[in-house]
């Protein structure tokens, strides 16, 4: 997450301050869902930031959201299967 998020947002805020017309001391970032939830890491690789904004960032840890996604993505098949199972089982054993 960390390439893909973090330093994604902190190289298009290095884009923005090299930009004509901008700010450099009034950029902000806008985080949501995954992006809100790395806003901590944003915020520390980039300390220069005027400040960030974010939505729908989770609260829980992230193990437990990824479990909760797959319990729902396998559910749209039907009925989970056995393999399903195990490896949902794998997941929270692994982070529980």
């Amino acid at each position: 997450m960390t390439r893909e998020t973090v330093d994604d947002a902190v190289f298009a805020v290095a884009m923005l301050r090299k930009q004509d017309g901008i700010d450099a001391r009034r950029i902000f970032v806008l985080g949501h869902s995954q992006g809100g939830y790395m806003m901590p890491r944003i915020m520390h690789a980039d300390p220069a930031l005027a400040g960030v904004i974010v939505m729908a960032g989770n609260v829980r840890p992230l193990e437990e959201v990824i479990v909760e996604q797959f319990e729902y993505l396998f559910s749209l098949g039907g009925e989970i299967t056995p393999a399903q199972q195990a490896r949902l089982a794998a997941i929270r054993s692994d982070h529980g």
